[in-house]
């Protein structure tokens, strides 16, 4: 067993380590989410934790995760006619 790790595996660590740094920042200094996060801090958190993916799936030997899906069309759902439920006469309850 090597003492120098993988350096894809080290990249992976940093990338992990800068990503909860920035949010443990924005975590402070929005007192624990009691005031408003500033739209900057959380672009950075979001570019952060998408190197970290992608650094992770690089690792693994996967295909990075695709950002945004285009939402498929729904299926038209078939129109049913109102109907009312038969009387149910036969059942009933007796003491």
């Amino acid at each position: 067993m090597t003492d120098t790790p993988d350096p894809r595996f080290a990249a992976w660590m940093r990338a992990e380590r800068d990503t909860y740094e920035a949010i443990h920042q924005l975590h402070q200094s929005t007192q624990g989410g009691r005031q408003m996060a500033n739209a900057e801090a959380m672009a950075r958190i979001s570019t952060l934790r998408r190197e970290a993916d992608r650094r992770l799936a690089e690792l693994c030997g996967m295909e990075p995760p695709v950002a945004r899906v285009e939402p498929r069309p729904s299926a038209e759902l078939a129109q049913r006619p109102f109907t009312r439920p038969a009387p149910a006469t036969a059942l009933g309850y007796k003491h």
